[in-house]
């Protein structure tokens, strides 16, 4: 599967999930994507603020799973909007965050940004014991991973942006 955009250049498109944070959800997200993509997509997350740490439940729930962390950091999502920032071909909001203020930056004018939003829990947010938190990191590991599987099988080169955008859409209601 190739998920170039016609207008693409050389470098395989960008994937970008957006969070209020970017200390779990997001970053789990980011995380699954390249490791179940290989290569075929770039995956980057962002959130409207940072705690200036990734979760360590989220580390240790990718980590439970044999996924790849080296290079996790949160961000905020102006590293990744502007000039000179590699566009973004799909764009996933993620735990509702308020992408108001970044909307002006999202589409550029070589790839048009197809948006869609998963409603996804964050895992940050639960009170309990440990094990009940590592239930919650564990749940959304298993939607994001469940979600992220079927974007990967999508014939994206294939399909035009409004088909591709209600394939994300549907994606995200599925769970």
């Amino acid at each position: 599967m190739t998920l170039r955009h016609p207008t693409a250049k050389d470098e395989p498109p960008l994937v970008l999930f957006i969070c209020r944070t970017n200390t779990a959800v997001s970053i789990m997200a980011e995380a699954i994507l390249r490791h179940l993509a290989q290569g075929r997509v770039r995956a980057a997350s962002a959130g409207e603020t940072t705690f200036g740490r990734v979760s360590p439940h989220a580390i240790a729930c990718l980590n439970a799973h044999g996924i790849g962390t080296t290079g996790l950091r949160d961000k905020l999502w102006g590293e990744l909007f502007g000039v000179g920032r590699p566009p973004a071909r799909v764009l996933i909001t993620l735990s509702n965050p308020n992408t108001g203020a970044a909307k002006a930056h999202w589409d550029q004018e070589s790839v048009p940004t197809i948006r869609a939003h998963w409603p996804t829990p964050d895992p940050e947010t639960v009170v309990g014991t440990t094990a009940e938190r590592r239930l919650a990191f564990e749940e959304v590991f298993g939607t994001l991973d469940a979600r992220i599987r079927k974007l990967l099988a999508l014939q994206m080169d294939q399909l035009t942006d409004q088909a591709l955008a209600r394939e994300l859409t549907r994606i995200g209601e599925d769970s």
